[in-house]
């Protein structure tokens, strides 16, 4: 095949173009020799992938609670805010930080959130210029419903897998966000 087609190209008097050539047939050799990746397998043992697909399984189960208790307009960026807001209110500056993305993107879900009633923001008292977001009257209540929508959803999964095994689930996964969380302030300290 390799000579045809430097004969075709008619280049076959150029001894570097045929070792590019030779490198290539015996590479395509190889890998068609390769047995390909048993994809399920991979990603049954690929924590990132499962955390995914249970945290998608999680927000399809909590949505239509919350719109059944009339908050509407909840979408999943609006979780990562409330779930990182401190009860006394933070910064934009800080929730983006926390979130790991920029101030405008974390902004659009404050803008949002503030939009639906969940939040306010007010002046911050240690410097008149910036803000403070925080929870609205609204969103308090919002949070007091999340509480029982998300132990609801832990009793659907306990009985899915065992009281015993989901508790060592979350103890292992709270460890495992220590150490992390650890970590990144290491990292930020230099």
């Amino acid at each position: 095949m390799m000579v045809n087609l430097l004969v075709l190209l008619g280049v076959s008097g150029l001894p570097w173009l045929r070792e590019v050539f030779k490198r290539w047939e015996e590479m395509a050799k190889r890998n068609a020799r390769r047995r390909a990746p048993d994809v399920d397998q991979f990603r049954r043992h690929n924590l990132g992938w499962l955390l995914l697909r249970i945290s998608q399984d999680f927000f399809r189960r909590v949505g239509p609670e919350f719109g059944r208790r009339g908050h509407q307009g909840m979408q999943n960026p609006h979780g990562t805010v409330l779930a990182l807001l401190p009860l006394e209110g933070a910064r934009i500056t800080e929730l983006a930080r926390a979130a790991g993305v920029t101030k405008q993107a974390i902004a659009i879900s404050i803008d949002e959130l503030e939009r639906l009633g969940y939040v306010e923001r007010i002046k911050d008292p240690a410097d008149g210029r910036a803000k403070i977001v925080r929870l609205s009257e609204s969103g308090l209540a919002l949070l007091c419903d999340a509480q029982e929508i998300v132990e609801g959803v832990w009793d659907e999964y306990a009985e899915m897998v065992g009281p015993r095994e989901l508790l060592a689930l979350r103890e292992g996964l709270d460890g495992l966000l220590e150490h992390i969380d650890v970590k990144r302030a290491e990292d930020r300290a230099g």
